[in-house]
């Protein structure tokens, strides 16, 4: 797949948000709780256009998509991996620039990192749980956390608002 005007800013910036887009619609639209398996193969093919470009830009936005898809896209066919895996062997390869930028050596390697630690799955599998419950009755509420990480309930929540007075200086609760 040739890469048109790989130079153009432009070019880099549509493309980057189209790439954007796609990871978000990917990892939104489900069919019956399973992502849609071309928005994935979509968005690779995409991500391996982007990342052919080279420019710094183009890079940290496939590392951005990498890490906000990075997980499903494993999940989602044998062939999504095996393209995983040539994107990643991209990566690798322009960590090896001479001149490439420290902090986006840095990002790639973190990206390296994720998928090699399958994507943090094991500290979510061993947490999971602690997690806390889900709302299941069919309508949003708001769900306030106290300071230890559990769940205030909507009668301590009301208390506390009841009882603790505003302050015009709201750093001093916040901070």
């Amino acid at each position: 797949m040739s890469n048109p005007l790989p130079n153009d800013p432009g070019y880099i910036n549509r493309i980057c948000g189209f790439g954007l887009i796609l990871a978000e619609l990917f990892l939104q639209i489900q069919i019956e709780e399973k992502c849609i398996v071309v928005l994935g193969e979509g968005l690779l093919n995409i991500l391996q256009i982007i990342l052919n470009s080279e420019s710094e830009k183009s890079i940290k936005c496939v590392c951005q998509v990498l890490k906000l898809t990075g997980v499903k896209l494993e999940e989602i066919s044998e062939s999504s991996s095996k393209k995983l895996d040539e994107l990643f062997s991209g990566l690798r390869l322009i960590m090896v620039y001479p001149d490439l930028d420290p902090n986006l050596r840095f990002i790639i390697q973190n990206v390296i990192e994720m998928r090699d630690s399958r994507w943090g799955q094991n500290r979510t599998e061993q947490s999971s749980c602690d997690a806390a419950p889900v709302n299941t009755d069919g309508y949003d509420e708001p769900v306030f956390f106290g300071p230890d990480g559990k769940v205030i309930t909507e009668e301590e929540t009301s208390f506390l608002h009841d009882n603790i007075p505003l302050s015009e200086d709201i750093e001093d609760y916040v901070w």
